[in-house]
C-alpha cells in the first residue's frame, strides 16, 4: 500500500498495536494506549476490535518468529 493511502483499517491496525508502547524508548506511554483502545473499543465493538488485535498480533508473530 502507498505511503499516501490510509485506510480506516490500517489506521486501526496501527492504533491496536501494542509494541508502540513496549518498545525501547516508547512511541507512545501505556496509559495513552489503553485509553485510545478503550476507545477503539466503544466505537468498533468488542468483536471488530479483538479480530483486529488477533491480526495485528499474528503479523507480529510471523516477523518476530516462534521463539523459545
Amino acid at each position: 500500500m502507498p505511503q499516501d493511502e490510509w485506510s480506516e483499517d490500517s489506521v486501526a491496525r496501527i492504533l491496536v498495536n501494542p509494541l508502540y508502547c513496549l518498545v525501547e524508548p516508547a512511541i507512545v506511554s501505556e496509559d495513552q494506549w489503553i485509553k485510545a483502545n478503550a476507545k477503539m473499543i466503544r466505537e468498533m465493538g468488542e468483536e471488530a476490535y479483538l479480530a483486529t488485535l488477533l491480526n495485528v498480533l499474528r503479523g507480529v508473530r510471523e516477523f518476530v518468529g516462534d521463539r523459545p
